[in-house]
């Protein structure tokens, strides 16, 4: 007769449920979380060390995933903008300085090109973060957008507190990779261009002074405009 003494029944029993219980806790625990993501041409890049990686690949979960950081500035018309400005918009972020007679004029001129292209598309905006704010006033930004054909309304100028707009630089955006989190004193000055998308994630970073490096920004945010669209259309 085969039978199973008592104890061990309840052992067995016992060993089954606590594993189901554990594996069951897992799966629906917050943590660890994975968004299942549609497939895309362009990385997404998660650290300062800035390597690629392709979510619908190699999905990891979401609390790794880097998305820049929220901001209060104000732009050259005067108004405060904050990161829920750009909400269901990608767009380019970069820094400068208005004054400034060296890269800050090849890139102005290569933004302005991006503007150009996609000048009347809703969904694309420019932002400029001066990191001389003490200096470029809403009023300094206001006549620097002017000579530079600049569309406020696409293009914002950002000014206000220095230490928020260096934080930003390092430890949002990565466009500064250099230097201490806390050194606010010595000049940021980078040429990168950053392009973040509409979950804020950031996918490319470009030479805003090369040509044609901005050509493939320009080619980058068009694969963005149609991935998303058709993302959007699915759902």
């Amino acid at each position: 007769m085969n039978t199973m003494s008592k104890p061990i029944a309840i052992l067995l029993a016992a060993s089954v449920l606590a594993a189901a219980g554990c594996g069951k806790e897992q799966h629906s625990s917050p943590a660890g979380r994975i968004v299942e993501r549609a497939p895309s041409k362009l990385p997404v890049y998660n650290s300062r060390r800035m390597q690629p990686a392709w979510l619908h690949e190699d999905p990891v979960p979401e609390e790794d995933i880097h998305h820049v950081l929220d901001f209060s500035l104000t732009d050259q018309q005067g108004q405060t903008r904050t990161l829920a400005d750009l909400d269901s918009k990608l767009y380019v972020s970069y820094f400068f300085f208005a004054g400034c007679a060296g890269i800050c004029l090849k890139m102005a001129e290569e933004l302005k090109r991006v503007q150009d292209a996609f000048g009347e598309n809703d969904e694309v905006r420019l932002v400029g973060h001066s990191v001389t704010p003490g200096i470029d006033t809403v009023t300094a930004l206001a006549a620097y957008g002017k000579q530079k054909g600049i569309n406020p309304e696409r293009w914002h100028l950002l000014t206000g507190k220095k230490k928020d707009i260096f934080d930003l630089a390092r430890k949002s955006y990565f466009a500064v990779t250099d230097g201490q989190d806390d050194d606010y004193k010595n000049l940021i000055h980078t040429e990168n261009l950053v392009l973040v998308d509409k979950e804020k994630m950031i996918r490319g970073v470009y030479n805003g002074t090369y040509p044609q490096d901005v050509n493939r920004l320009m080619e980058d945010i068009a694969v963005l405009l149609e991935e998303q669209a058709e993302t959007a259309a699915d759902r």
